[in-house]
């Protein structure tokens, strides 16, 4: 099955989601179309926000990396456009491929190609983790076991990011592989040598821009910004609905569902992200479906069609090949 049928096929599944949850929680879909405009307008507007500040932070990642000068517009695309992968895979993953390839056309070794899109998640997961474990900590005397759940996905996204760190800054970047130069032969040697190329590529990077404070302040101020509007997305999806929730406790919720939604279950996080804001929030204080149903519209779906739009034209213009990504 080609990459781009798996994803549509992957959008399907998280579409399906929407439609078990609505039949089993008995959603007025009637009640979350009939929202007043100006919400959908806003939270629009939020999600756009979003996805263009995740392009912003990926430019000034790569440009600092690459030392080149890259065009803040075709960044921005490159980053929304891998940014539909992420939405249609299973655990987001896959995004990070697709921003690589981009940065390889733009002629960066694929080591530090790979780095680029690395650090950028990195922060993702430090910062978004860091919200999730206070989450749960905030919740684990009304639900322990989905304040527990959360924690342990958290720490273990940490530590397994902390690890490929501490791998990277330490090691040498190189594997052995003896077993697979003896079982493929010339073919194995040069596969192994490649491998070794990207790794000491992956680390050389990662000495490098690690110890650059300014680009990490700023590349954690954006992060920071990210997540604000992420929790607004919700706080505004709850507000449509005449329920309250502080911008704080909506950040919270969302980065505690997006640690579940981490998990690799299903595409997009699709049913794990819903039913987390969900519990999440009825932890807090009792709310309906509608608002949650809202929030994953206006997070999820309005993101993935951006996305998709910016996707189509990168594959139209020949700058990305996902068969090769």
């Amino acid at each position: 099955m080609r990459p781009l049928t798996k994803m549509l096929a992957g959008v399907a599944v998280s579409l399906l989601a929407i439609a078990i949850i609505s039949i089993l929680f008995r959603v007025d879909f009637g009640e979350v179309l009939s929202v007043n405009p100006l919400y959908l307008i806003l939270l629009s507007s939020a999600a756009t926000v979003r996805l263009l500040l995740q392009g912003l932070r990926f430019h000034l990642i790569a440009s600092e990396i690459s030392g080149r000068k890259l065009r803040l517009v075709d960044s921005v695309m490159a980053r929304v456009g891998s940014e539909f992968v992420a939405l249609s895979t299973v655990a987001y993953m896959g995004g990070e491929f697709v921003r690589a390839a981009w940065l390889r056309r733009e002629g960066e070794p694929m080591g530090r190609a790979l780095f680029v899109p690395y650090e950028e998640i990195l922060c993702d997961v430090l910062v978004g983790s860091a919200i999730s474990i206070a989450a749960s900590v905030l919740i684990i005397g009304r639900s322990f076991y989905l304040a527990l759940l959360v924690m342990l996905v958290s720490l273990t996204n940490i530590g397994a990011y902390s690890a490929l760190i501490f791998l990277s800054l330490k090691g040498k970047g190189e594997v052995g592989l003896g077993w697979l130069r003896r079982l493929m032969g010339r073919r194995g040697e040069a596969l192994v040598e490649r491998l070794n190329e990207v790794l000491k590529g992956f680390s050389s990077s990662a000495r490098e821009s690690l110890p650059k404070w300014r680009l990490l302040l700023k590349v954690l101020l954006l992060t920071i910004l990210i997540c604000v509007i992420s929790g607004l997305i919700l706080m505004l999806s709850l507000s449509a609905f005449g329920c309250e929730c502080d911008l704080l406790g909506s950040i919270m919720a969302v980065y505690a569902s997006l640690a579940l939604s981490s998990l690799p279950v299903t595409v997009g996080g699709s049913g794990l992200s819903e039913l987390g804001t969900y519990y999440y929030l009825n932890a807090i204080a009792p709310q309906g479906w509608e608002p949650v149903i809202l929030w994953r519209i206006a997070s999820y779906y309005v993101p993935l069609l951006e996305s998709g739009a910016a996707l189509s034209y990168l594959i139209f213009k020949g700058l990305v090949d996902l068969d090769k990504a």
